[in-house]
């Protein structure tokens, strides 16, 4: 997996690429804490993700938890193929924005 931040007025910019696989999960928590500014919407684009497992949604659900403490909004686009289908059946309707 690789990611990259970047950020605007109103917004934290994170594009994830590749595949987000259970071996990275070592990352998470370093992404979570760039990612997450106080007073920053996140928006998270997947338009150059390939393929996630069940990991990725493990990294969704931790970046929700302290988002959701903090009443940060996070929106997801770009989800294609497999990867809309897997969030569309965890049902990551409920915490995130689609785009």
């Amino acid at each position: 997996m690789k990611f990259e931040i970047s950020q605007n007025n109103s917004q934290t910019i994170l594009t994830i690429l590749g595949e987000v696989v259970a071996t990275d999960k070592g990352q998470f928590a370093d992404i979570i804490s760039k990612a997450v500014e106080p007073g920053l919407a996140i928006s998270i684009d997947f338009s150059k993700l390939e393929f996630m497992d069940s990991a990725g949604l493990g990294f969704l659900l931790s970046l929700w938890q302290q988002t959701n403490e903090k009443g940060i909004d996070v929106t997801i686009s770009g989800t294609t193929g497999e990867v809309k289908e897997l969030l569309e059946l965890s049902d990551f309707h409920i915490l995130f924005k689609f785009e």
